[in-house]
């Protein structure tokens, strides 16, 4: 009985090896033929005298500048160099452009810390302030020739923000 055993076991074991063999034969038969046929590919492109070239890849578009609502007829507006996007000018207080915005306060401060730091102005000072939904924020730049002030307040409650910007040369 047990040289029975031994004997079905031996078959098994040699039917297993027999099939494994085969079965790496017959993977490396297709891996040699895909071979000759990317071979047989490549010599038909070069001799065809056409030349594989590569796929152009999309451009980037270059990004849309934020519009600018124009101020109301019949006031001077001032050449508004550091005029945040969405503002709307307001009046003049000597030097000081005063301008309004509906947009967030964060965003209009953060857009205006991105303008001071793009002029190449060291950073004098950042002053955020908020309570209860009152928002008064003071920037200050300075390049060694000008000397740039931002004042954002927003009152809670109020759906507007108030921007004062002042562009003075520093001596």
């Amino acid at each position: 009985m047990n040289i029975v055993a031994i004997t079905i076991a031996v078959v098994i074991v040699i039917v297993g090896v027999v099939s494994s063999n085969l079965k790496q034969k017959e993977q490396t038969q297709g891996i040699r033929e895909t071979q000759e046929v990317t071979q047989e590919d490549d010599q038909e492109t070069s001799s065809s005298g056409i030349t594989p070239s590569p796929i152009p890849s999309p451009t980037p578009k270059p990004p849309t500048p934020t519009p600018t609502i124009p101020s109301p007829s019949g006031q001077n507006q001032p050449s508004g160099e550091l005029r945040y996007p969405n503002a709307k000018y307001i009046r003049s207080e000597g030097s000081v452009e005063v301008y309004e915005s509906q947009d967030d306060p964060d965003a209009i401060t953060q857009w205006y810390k991105d303008q001071i730091q793009s002029m190449g102005m060291g950073t004098k000072s950042f002053i955020t302030t908020k309570t209860n939904d009152n928002v008064l924020n003071k920037l200050v730049g300075a390049d060694g020739s000008r000397e740039v002030r931002i004042e954002i307040t927003h009152n809670s409650g109020s759906s507007t923000t108030e921007i004062k910007v002042s562009i003075s040369s520093s001596n």
